[in-house]
């Protein structure tokens, strides 16, 4: 996030604080800069996890050989990296549909977009796409689906049923592995989306 796009957040939070609160809700809900703000704040977020996760542990092909232990502490910290950047993903396309002139809150409350749902990234991806150029590829829009999953199993150890309904996805032969990451691919491609997605706000 540019330093300039950093500074107009904070001076249009200067500007609404003496107005009556559904005024303000309103407002920071259907402020772009806002919710790129909290896109920053997720991804710095993420970083710093990700971080102190370093780097996963090999299994060897000898099952006695392997650390249990180490893999598990590193996979139990890598889902809430995925977490947090999924959550960053989801403020980033609405900050886009904000920007083409969309709406999140109206009369204190927050709308969602039609046609989405909150989490369902590929949904979310697929509707601002229809009045913004996003350029994702469709196995960045696999991406996106295991990052809506990991939104959920970021932060607790079940779905709401286990009949439940998965993320949308794309149109593809066969099935998504939920809770595959791979290091560096899925890293890369992790970056090429939030990059084409950051450019929608070049010169801003």
């Amino acid at each position: 996030m540019k330093d300039s796009q950093k500074t107009k957040a904070t001076e249009v939070e200067d500007d609404i604080f003496n107005l009556p609160p559904q005024e303000i809700f309103d407002k920071v809900g259907n402020d772009w800069h806002f919710w790129l703000s909290k896109t920053d704040a997720l991804l710095s977020a993420s970083e710093l996890l990700n971080i102190n996760c370093g780097n996963p542990p090999k299994l060897t092909d000898e099952p006695r050989d392997r650390d249990y232990k180490k893999a598990w502490d590193y996979i139990k910290i890598h889902m809430v990296v995925r977490m947090l950047r999924g959550m960053a993903v989801e403020c980033l396309l609405k900050a886009i549909w904000l920007k083409k002139g969309g709406t999140l809150a109206h009369k204190g409350n927050y709308r969602t977009i039609p046609g989405t749902k909150d989490h369902d990234l590929y949904l979310l991806a697929t509707k601002v796409s229809e009045s913004t150029a996003l350029g994702l590829t469709v196995e960045e829009m696999k991406i996106l689906s295991r990052l809506s999953y990991a939104i959920t199993s970021g932060r607790y150890p079940i779905q709401k049923s286990v009949t439940g309904r998965k993320p949308s996805t794309p149109k593809m032969d066969g099935r998504i592995r939920w809770h595959k990451w791979e290091i560096p691919k899925d890293d890369e491609m992790f970056e090429s989306i939030v990059g084409k997605l950051m450019s929608s706000f070049d010169g801003e």
